[in-house]
């Protein structure tokens, strides 16, 4: 499957999380890059986020890492040949568990399990359209977060 570059806005999704955390975080594609893989840590919350995009000449670019140096790495990769489509998670003060699935049904899911669940978020059809963003606040934690999804 080949993409080219985002066609049109992004698509936040639904706040997740408390209203704690100073610094903020907007982790989105620029141009023709597309998610290559989402990187969470986490143990009894999320503790923190980063995101690697491949750019079209094969490189990554890396995100900074939103939140706190604890937990366990969990990672999902997707392009080229997958896109994460679905998430779900646990909230409260801040997010307890998160999860984010691909178009294969592969997974990565960090956090514990307090919080109450929030349930579940598809990306509307067809396939080309995909998550490949995430916004929020964090502190020792994730605070808050967004995803965003895009249509290609």
């Amino acid at each position: 499957m080949s993409q080219g570059a985002v066609d049109g806005p992004a698509h936040g999704m639904t706040i997740h999380g408390g209203n704690g955390g100073t610094p903020t975080f907007n982790f989105q594609p620029v141009g023709e890059e597309h998610l290559s893989q989402w990187r969470m840590w986490g143990k009894v919350y999320v503790d923190a986020l980063q995101m690697a995009y491949e750019l079209p000449n094969g490189s990554l670019r890396i995100t900074s890492k939103a939140g706190g140096n604890g937990g366990d790495l969990h990672t999902l990769s997707a392009w080229p040949s997958r896109h994460i489509v679905y998430t779900s998670g646990r909230s409260a003060s801040w997010n307890d568990d998160f999860c984010v699935v691909d178009d294969a049904s592969n997974f990565a899911c960090a956090g514990g399990s307090g919080g109450s669940s929030w349930g579940s978020e598809q990306v509307p059809s067809p396939v080309e359209d995909e998550i490949d963003g995430v916004s929020g606040k964090y502190g020792t934690y994730i605070d808050s977060l967004q995803c965003w999804w895009y249509l290609y």
